[in-house]
């Protein structure tokens, strides 16, 4: 299932950027492996060191590639990240041998998209990317205002249990008032009473003097 393309590098001439002729899609994923026989003065000849590539994709985004050594050929394997992005593309083959690296084999083209971010099922659309996005941000939104509500609402729970509070202390206030009210009734005497003798109250014992009254003889 693995499309394996054939190319070749001359180790002994400058770089040329090979055009590849076709395309590459969107969503490809390990599918497909570029094989480079190394040539020299015409004659294949054993690459050596250790093999690596750059993939510069059409966003900027530069994937780096792990290459294998087979015999004659470096083999080098696209990963889903290199296909992600339609668009044109780069690709560089390296050799690195002790400190010196030497790219011996680059290629330009295109990524094609193999689909849109629309996609239809048999029951319902899935919607793009940005309408996506749109509905998470009226749903922030919405928790935003649900947020604000609870806060108005404990709010005014707070305010009406502070005037439960109030009217039940001015509530203990008047019973008070009242009570003392009943009290002072209580104490006052009623008709045909007197409420004190003399100017002294209670149990009062009454003498001669007190009502000015002439002993008998």
């Amino acid at each position: 299932m693995k499309n394996k393309l054939h190319f070749t590098a001359h180790l002994d001439r400058p770089v040329c950027v090979t055009r590849l002729e076709g395309a590459l899609f969107t969503g490809d994923s390990m599918a497909h492996t570029i094989a480079v026989t190394c040539l020299r003065e015409g004659v294949p000849v054993l690459p050596s060191g250790r093999a690596g590539a750059y993939f510069l994709r059409a966003d900027g985004v530069t994937v780096p590639l792990t290459g294998e050594i087979a015999g004659r050929e470096i083999l080098v394997t696209l990963p889903e990240s290199c296909c992600r992005v339609p668009g044109r593309f780069l690709l560089a083959i390296r050799l690195t041998e002790a400190e010196e690296t030497l790219t011996v084999f680059a290629m330009e083209g295109h990524v094609r998209s193999g689909k849109t971010d629309v996609m239809a099922d048999p029951e319902s659309i899935i919607p793009s990317l940005d309408s996506l996005l749109a509905q998470i941000e009226r749903m922030e939104q919405a928790e935003g205002e649900v947020q604000s509500a609870m806060t108005s609402l404990r709010q005014l729970t707070g305010q009406v249990l502070s005037a439960e509070d109030a009217a039940l202390a001015a509530a203990q206030e008047a019973t008070d008032a009242a009570r003392t009210a009943l009290e002072a009734a209580a104490r006052v005497p009623e008709a045909g009473q007197v409420a004190s003798v003399n100017g002294r109250t209670g149990d009062v014992t009454l003498t001669a003097e007190d009502v000015d009254a002439v002993p008998m003889p």
